[in-house]
């Protein structure tokens, strides 16, 4: 028996969401120098990723980490901008399983069995050239594995992530 739960944004805090290990920069400061976000191709790219989560359900405090691939869709950049999407994300641990991401790496929400996990963003040049600023706008489910069954927890409100970064995808422990 599944029991579904939906909780307000700030029921859940996802305290960071960093980056463990990738295959490289596509498009990066120490690769184009500087607006090197205009020099971006369009690319998807697989991050090993670990999440750490701390909230209240139901007055009590928890925590909670979990880590796997993070698939990440990030268009060409133009006008000092490029729009990304997490199109799929599976992360496990501590009995529970994290899940976003449509499924289809195209920037767009697309309708089908994931739709409402769409998980858009954006990375936008800073002013010195250097540096980015890039979000994510989480839509997720988390099933915790409890003794009466699984508990299905999704958010209805974007959970939403921000980090300054210098390539994409961003570096080994970059949040």
């Amino acid at each position: 028996m599944k029991t579904f739960r939906a909780w307000v944004g700030s029921a859940l805090v996802l305290s960071a969401f960093g980056t463990t290990a990738y295959a490289g920069p596509t498009c990066g400061f120490d690769l184009n120098g500087t607006n090197w976000v205009d020099q971006c191709t369009p690319a998807t790219h697989p991050i090993q990723s670990t999440a750490f989560m701390s909230g209240v359900l139901d007055g009590n405090s928890f925590t909670l980490t979990a880590s796997g691939i993070v698939n990440v869709w990030t268009s060409a950049g133009s006008v000092g901008r490029v729009q990304s999407e997490i199109y799929d994300m599976t992360l496990i641990g501590n009995g529970i399983t994290v899940i976003a991401g449509d499924g289809v790496a195209d920037g767009f929400q697309t309708a089908g069995a994931r739709s409402e996990f769409y998980t858009g963003g954006a990375v936008t040049q800073q002013v010195n050239g250097i540096l980015a600023d890039s979000y994510f706008d989480l839509f997720m489910e988390i099933t915790v594995q409890t003794p009466g069954g699984p508990l299905v927890l999704h958010n209805n409100v974007a959970q939403h992530t921000q980090a300054v970064i210098d390539q994409i995808p961003p570096a080994n422990g970059t949040n």
